[in-house]
């Protein structure tokens, strides 16, 4: 475990990961800042709770753990900027804007090499901004916090002790803070709004902390019974409109900490910013190339307020939580579908195509589905990808109106100018738009008929858990979508559906005018079982190595564990994970 950093130099930055000193493998740098009233590596760490007694009270780092983000993005160095972030006692003088400075100072520093290559733009501060691809705020008050008020009232009874204190932080996250909103309103226009089109997540707690506990001492607190516990910075406070808004099953202090590699928690924010990651180098290439253009400023796409609004309107559910539900696809598998004939006819068909794809369940859909949108499929300069994972285990998955929001966000998402296509349905119906599955789906076709659209690819996954209404009413559009070849604008659109189902009539019967007379093609992966079976096999070798390393099991009983399930016929990859999941929990009660 990484001690406690000395702040005796001043705030400046730490790096964690990689820990030798190599740098030639390193294309990114990301920037873990924490907030007050902590310091590095604490802020950072978990503590298992749970688990056989060799496990529990683990300790987590996710930052630089091998299993944890260093193996998301493992091109990158991670850094944290380490500060003074006490208030009410061994407390430096100093306000968000020195502190600012003095973390774009310490940026140029460690990057100047990628910073000159990103333009030869203006001197100082202005290049570390032009190298920032993306932000992900982590609960971060951006519009201040009720909370502030009783931390001063802490910091009043620390001076009175004798403690060296400073209330210079705590004020400018007063809520209604003419700093924060100088700052916000500075931001925005500069980094939001402006040439550079900074990609923005923000994260926001859903569960209540013990404020006053946290903030004051347990002597005052207990004459206060009744307003221990609130959410410490709210969802208004902790999100930037017209950006991702993603919700955390946590308090405040936890929204940084995570359990291991298999919090959700953890999933949802890694993942955010593998995304960001991965697409960094092309959004550096483009601000260089415009740049480097002698007929000066480019004219970057800026969206309006009613855009904004509109755009996050269309955010229904958390689309990107539900395809993380699903594991990863082990490499080898899958090879049945993507190699298949079929497959590649979709694929590089210049027309729009509709795919379905049958099989029985347990055979790998969702993985196979997650892998396309992650890897096979995803979004390039020519072609949008978008996805929706339906599920019958929860509302929000089950509802075919949410899935055509899902599409429509991505869309707009990723290509930004289209959202115009939206903007006349959002006047006359505001946010009830996100309610109404006739508009929605003429948005998406009149956005796909748009000259600079490209190729549009949306992966659908589950058709067979949609609710009843709502899939019949979305195949009844998809049939006529297909079927209208006499439009203009279908003509002139090139929008690809692949649908995952189980091979139920009622889905069949939805789509038999389409398979006997249209273009579409269905790829049966329960004809495909002797395949699905054999890459089974490799994802059974894959999974016992992972039990037997988290258990620490001899290489003796992997064997054993890895022939045994070998031996089973009629494998499928449900009947895969539930043997598994009954066996971690019998070995882990041994150990």
């Amino acid at each position: 475990m990484e001690e406690n950093h000395d702040h005796a130099n001043g705030p400046h930055l730490n790096k964690v990961f990689p820990k030798h000193d190599s740098q030639e493998d390193s294309e990114v740098d990301i920037v873990a800042v924490h907030g007050l009233d902590t310091s590095s590596p604490k802020t950072w760490l978990a503590y298992e709770k749970d688990g056989p007694p060799n496990v529990r009270g683990r300790v987590f780092n996710w930052l630089s753990d091998d299993d944890m983000l260093p193996t998301i993005v493992p091109k990158a160095r991670i850094w944290t900027f380490d500060y003074n972030a006490n208030y009410h006692s061994n407390a430096s003088v100093v306000d968000l804007l020195a502190l600012g400075e003095t973390l774009l100072r310490s940026l140029s520093e460690i990057r100047s090499n990628a910073l000159e290559s990103a333009g030869s733009f203006k001197s100082g501060f202005e290049i570390v901004l032009r190298a920032t691809t993306s932000v992900v705020f982590l609960g971060a008050p951006l519009r201040g916090t009720r909370a502030a008020s009783s931390a001063q009232w802490r910091i009043l009874l620390a001076g009175i002790r004798g403690h060296e204190v400073s209330d210079t932080l705590i004020t400018d996250l007063n809520q209604n803070s003419t700093v924060l909103r100088n700052l916000i309103q500075g931001f925005s226009a500069k980094a939001i709004k402006g040439e550079l089109q900074l990609s923005i997540t923000c994260f926001y707690e859903t569960r209540k902390t013990e404020v006053l506990n946290a903030v004051l001492p347990r002597s005052v607190t207990q004459f206060f019974p009744n307003f221990i516990q609130e959410i410490l910075v709210s969802q208004e406070s902790a999100c930037i409109d017209g950006h991702d808004q993603i919700p955390l099953d946590a308090r405040h202090a936890m929204m940084n900490k995570y359990r291991g590699p298999n919090d959700r928690n953890f999933l949802l924010v890694s993942n955010r910013i593998k995304k960001y990651v991965l697409g960094s180098p092309t959004k550096l290439a483009l601000r260089a190339s415009y740049h480097r253009n002698q007929t000066g400023e480019p004219n970057f796409w800026q969206p309006s307020q009613q855009e904004i609004n509109c755009h996050q309107s269309l955010r229904t559910s958390d689309y990107e939580s539900h395809k993380e539900r699903n594991p990863d696809r082990v490499e080898g598998t899958c090879r049945w579908f993507l190699e298949h004939s079929h497959f590649q006819y979709w694929w590089k068909s210049k027309t729009s195509k509709l795919l379905w794809v049958s099989a029985d369940p347990g055979c790998g859909k969702s993985v196979l589905a997650k892998s396309l949108v992650d890897k096979e499929l995803k979004s390039t300069k020519f072609h949008t990808t978008c996805y929706f994972f339906f599920r019958d285990d929860n509302v929000e998955q089950a509802s075919a109106t949410n899935a055509l929001c899902a599409l429509l966000h991505q869309l707009f998402d990723q290509r930004k100018p289209l959202i115009k296509h939206a903007l006349s349905d959002f006047r006359s119906n505001g946010v009830h738009l996100a309610m109404l599955f006739e508009r929605l789906w003429c948005i998406l076709k009149e956005a796909g008929a748009d000259a600079e659209t490209g190729t549009v690819v949306c992966i659908i996954d589950g058709l067979d858990e949609c609710e009843e209404s709502g899939r019949t009413k979305l195949l009844s559009y998809l049939d006529y979508f297909y079927s209208d070849t006499t439009s203009n604008d279908r003509r002139k659109m090139v929008v690809k559906f692949l649908i995952t189902s189980r091979p139920y009539f009622h889905i069949e019967r939805n789509l038999h005018g389409l398979i006997s007379k249209y273009p579409v093609i269905r790829l049966a992966g329960e004809a495909e079982t002797v395949s699905i079976s054999r890459e089974i096999n490799l994802v059974i070798k894959v999974q016992v190595q992972r039990l037997g390393e988290t258990l620490k099991l001899d290489d003796s009983v992997r064997l054993i564990l890895e022939e045994e399930l070998l031996k089973f016929k009629n494998r499928t990859y449900l009947w895969l994970h539930l043997i598994l999941e009954v066996l971690r929990q019998r070995l882990e009660t041994v150990s």
